[in-house]
């Protein structure tokens, strides 16, 4: 079965990161699982199926949002509208001028963001051909 998450953060030096989903806990990601190489950072939509082994569930066959079946799976969430949350980090600064690390949850609307990447990927004849099919 497929899955659709949004990166929650992931280390492209050390090639594993987590996948946000909706109602759950994050899911782990390895650079070897991800089927097509894609530039992941925080945000990017992916569609994924869950593996489990000794350490937990994990994500395999993992790609971003590119065909029509990816398509229907990401209107297949429309009824429930999911959102994940993911974790922002950004500086700031304090009424001293001394910056500092700062974390932020932000709450992340699934199916904008994974439509907006599957526009992204594709032109225009190929998207008007997922709404005429």
């Amino acid at each position: 079965m497929k899955y659709l998450g949004l990166i929650n953060w992931f280390d492209s030096i050390k090639g594993f990161g987590k996948i946000a989903l909706p109602h759950t806990d994050d899911v782990f990601v390895h650079v070897k699982n991800i089927a097509k190489y894609a530039y992941l950072t925080q945000l990017t939509p992916l569609i994924f199926e869950l593996k489990q082994n000794s350490r937990g569930y994990y994500a395999d066959n993992v790609s971003t949002p590119s065909t029509y079946n990816d398509f229907k799976l990401i209107l297949s969430y429309i009824k429930e509208n999911p959102r994940v949350t993911v974790k922002i980090q950004t500086t700031r600064s304090s009424k001293f001028g001394l910056q500092y690390p700062s974390e932020k949850e932000k709450y992340c609307n699934l199916i904008i963001h994974a439509l907006n990447q599957l526009f992204i990927k594709n032109d225009a004849e190929e998207i008007y051909n997922f709404f005429r099919s």
